[in-house]
């Protein structure tokens, strides 16, 4: 899907994806800085280590080459409206320009 994109080379580019993206395809893509949620960061105990079997990262911020990741747990909840092992959340980013 992200290779159909038309992307500026010269503009800071970000991506708002449900699902998280490969960071080594959003480098190719250069990719500045992508937002993601999707999966809850696990949500319960022990079904993160499940979720992270197919979904990586399974929430945080994480870095390859020039592309930034950020999986964020969100602060719903999806089938049990409870969580166990992780927490929710809201994120605030604050994109500045470097000098």
């Amino acid at each position: 899907m992200l290779r159909i994109l038309d992307i500026d080379p010269l503009k800071f580019k970000v991506l708002l994806s449900h699902r998280p993206v490969s960071l080594k395809t959003l480098s190719q893509m250069k990719i500045d800085l992508a937002l993601c949620g999707h999966t809850h960061a696990g949500q319960i105990f022990p079904f993160n280590f499940i979720v992270g079997l197919f979904h990586k990262p399974v929430s945080g911020l994480h870095k390859y080459e020039n592309s930034r990741l950020y999986v964020t747990s969100g602060t719903g909840t999806w089938g049990p409206r409870m969580r166990l092992g992780s927490r929710n959340e809201i994120v605030f980013i604050q994109i500045r320009k470097d000098y």
